[in-house]
Formats: C-alpha cells, sequence, structure tokens
C-alpha cells in the first residue's frame, strides 16, 4: 500500500457500512467524550422535568390496587414467598414476575407513598431514555440526530400512561430489559461467546417477565443483523439452491430466544383465558379490521398526540347492537360512562392530565392506548368504584 493510498471501507447491503457501530465511537476524542456524556445526562435532567409533578400524584382506583394497594404478596415485601409467588402468579391476566418482584421492592422500599413509586417509574423511563441514545449512537454515529429521537421518545404524549400510572410499571421495566437486551447483543456480535450469549438470554428473559411484547425480541435482532451489524451480505449469498451456512447460522443463534418468545406467548394465552373471545364473538372480519385500523391509528397518534385517553371503548353501529344481548348493551354504555366520566373530573383530583378521554379516535375495538397518551387517570368518584372497572383486563 502507497502512503497515500487509503484503506477502502467495506460496505454491505444497501450500502450499510460493515464496521460496527462500536468501532465507529471506540476512537472518540476527550471532547467529544465529554460531550457525550453531558447530552446523556442532560435527557435524565429533562425526562424530570418534564415528569417531576408525578412525584405528587397519590395512587388511583384504576388497577393500582391490583397491583399494589391491595395485593398483600407486593406489599409483604421482597421475600421468598414473593417471589416465589411472583413466579407462579397470573394475576392481571398476565405472567410478568419481573414486574411484580419490582412493585415489592417497592414497597420494601417506600411502603405506600405513592412518590417512590413514581420515582421509580419515572428513573425508569429517564433510564430508558439514555439508553436509547446510546444505542443510537452507538448505531449510527451520528450524535445529535440521536439525541433528538432519544429526547422525543422521552418527552412524547404518548408515554405518559407508562410513567406516569404507577400500574403501568410493567411497561417501562419490560423497556428498561429490552434494550439492555440490544445493547448485550451488540456486546455478543462483536466478539461470539457462551458467556456474552447468556447476557443476551437472560435480558430478554427478563423483559418477557415484565410484559410479554417483547416476543418480537428475535425478529428485531435478525433485523439489526441486516443493519447497522451488517451481518446479512455474506447470509444472503446462495449456493445452488442451498441457503448459505451463515444465514442458517444467524437463524439458529436466535432459536433460544425464539423458544423463550413462544413460551411466553403460550403462558399469556392461558393466563388470560378469561378475557380471549370466540370467533363467534369477534369474527376474523372484525379482528382483521381492528389490526389494521390500530396500526394506522397508533402511527398517527405518534406523528400527531391529541385526543388521548386510557381507554378507547369500541362504537358499534346501532343496527349491531341492537342484537346484541342486554349485558353487552349495558357494559358498552358503561364503559362510554367511564370515558365522558374522566374527561370530566375536576383537575385536583386528576393523577395525570387528559383531554377527551371518551374521544372518536379509538385505536381498537374496545382497549386503552398500548403506551398511553396525555392520560386522565382521576380518584374515581364513588359511583364508578365497582366490579365494572376492575374487569377491564390488561394490555
Amino acid at each position: 500500500m502507497s502512503p497515500r493510498s487509503k484503506p477502502r471501507r467495506q460496505y454491505g447491503s444497501q450500502g450499510a457500512p460493515l464496521v460496527r457501530a462500536g468501532e465507529r465511537t471506540a476512537g472518540w476524542r476527550e471532547p467529544q467524550r465529554l460531550r457525550f456524556i453531558a447530552q446523556t445526562l442532560s435527557l435524565l435532567v429533562l425526562t424530570f422535568a418534564v415528569y417531576f409533578p408525578v412525584l405528587s400524584h397519590p395512587f388511583v382506583d384504576y388497577d393500582d390496587v391490583d397491583y399494589i394497594t391491595g395485593n398483600r404478596h407486593v406489599q409483604q415485601g421482597l421475600g421468598l414467598d414473593t417471589f416465589l409467588w411472583a413466579l407462579k402468579s397470573t394475576e392481571q391476566a398476565n405472567w410478568h414476575p419481573a414486574t411484580w418482584i419490582s412493585h415489592a421492592i417497592d414497597c420494601a422500599l417506600f411502603g405506600l407513598d405513592p412518590a417512590g413509586h413514581h420515582f421509580t417509574s419515572l428513573l425508569l423511563h429517564a433510564m430508558n431514555a439514555m439508553l436509547l441514545f446510546w444505542l443510537l449512537a452507538k448505531a449510527t454515529g451520528r450524535r445529535w440526530p440521536s439525541f433528538v429521537a432519544a429526547a422525543l421518545f422521552a418527552v412524547h404524549p404518548i408515554n405518559v400512561e407508562s410513567v406516569a400510572w404507577a400500574a403501568e410499571r410493567k411497561s417501562v421495566l419490560c423497556m428498561f430489559f429490552l434494550l439492555l437486551t440490544l445493547a448485550a447483543y451488540g456486546w455478543y456480535v462483536r466478539r461470539p461467546g457462551i458467556k456474552r450469549y447468556l447476557a443476551v438470554f437472560g435480558f430478554c428473559l427478563l423483559a418477557l417477565a415484565s410484559k410479554p411484547m417483547a416476543v418480537t425480541l428475535p425478529f428485531a435482532l435478525l433485523l439489526l443483523d441486516f443493519w447497522p451489524l451488517g451481518r446479512w451480505p455474506k447470509a444472503l449469498e446462495l449456493r445452488g439452491h442451498i441457503l448459505s451456512p451463515e444465514l442458517v447460522s444467524l437463524v439458529r443463534e436466535k432459536l433460544p430466544l425464539v423458544a423463550l418468545s413462544a413460551a411466553s406467548c403460550a403462558i399469556t394465552v392461558v393466563a388470560q383465558n378469561r378475557a380471549l373471545k370466540t370467533i363467534e364473538a369477534i369474527t376474523f372480519r372484525a379482528r382483521l379490521q381492528n389490526a389494521v385500523f390500530s396500526y394506522a391509528m397508533y402511527l398517527w397518534k405518534a406523528i400527531w398526540p391529541v385526543r388521548l385517553g386510557i381507554f378507547y371503548p369500541p362504537r358499534p353501529r346501532s343496527a349491531e347492537m341492537a342484537t346484541r344481548p342486554k349485558s353487552d348493551r349495558d357494559h358498552f354504555h358503561f364503559r362510554q360512562h367511564l370515558g365522558a366520566s374522566l374527561s370530566q373530573v375536576p383537575g385536583d383530583r386528576m393523577a395525570v392530565v387528559s383531554r377527551n378521554a371518551g374521544s372518536d379516535d379509538r385505536p381498537g375495538a374496545g382497549g386503552r392506548a398500548g403506551h398511553g397518551g396525555s392520560v386522565c387517570l382521576p380518584a374515581f368518584p364513588r359511583h364508578l368504584r365497582d366490579g365494572s372497572v376492575g374487569s377491564r383486563r390488561n394490555g
């Protein structure tokens, strides 16, 4: 190589550089490293500045009773009995032992002081924003766009429910372990080995044990193999009619994680069997329409986060409602009344600020916004404190 010649940079498919993201930032000079630390800490300050009012909010009568204030197992703190109960429990129609343990630790530290429980959720969300910034900066090598993306995640209204509602601890906790799984996977790819893979496996297990929404993690890792890790170019080569061993290896290394996801799906189906509806009750066509509409509406609300609420009751056509049993009609009218009541509770009784909880924009045929929004969680009026509220189970 001549003195003036430069090493040729390798690129994978779609122009993605094969240089590992970590290698780009490993050579940061001291001023750059200090700026990165300053940006990371500024995300912490920004998140606490925006969400600081939640530390003065009380518990609410919507699931907080079942998860914390009325749960004797959680209130015992983290002992052996609570730990074993958490591993076996499918209360609240979910298997999420890590979430139960998190609440038990809070009870051991703070008792039933809501400020402590809200502080833990807020701290988790702040750490999630910092982790996201770190991962994006490592993946792209571009700090400022990564910082803007992480800051938007930190303050986006659609995340309010998960942060400000104590019973939604499972969402911020799952996100925390999910991001740690991605970080551990990048560490593993740099130097594959059983110890590093066990870190990936362990964080993935903890994410699933916090909330089953992490079931798609193995497939997300395959996408990371494509970009930014650049592991696909050789794997996509065909030798005759047989896929290359590299592609088989990429899929095979995900199989233990796929097994975890499959087990989580099976346990969740069993845990939520009382909440599942038969195909006769909700037709396949209705399910498909709901899925397409929900994806579109959530994408729109991510761009334009208005008319958000904790609960989005379906609005069936009048002809369809007339053919339903009286119990279904009564339940629908109760949910409509709930949505209207939530939007009319005085501000001084709000645990989290909201507008139009009973709005017409309904992502999904009944249910809550998955990660909230500007969410209304009042200390419910007495006439709403009945079994109907608690019968809504849980996403």
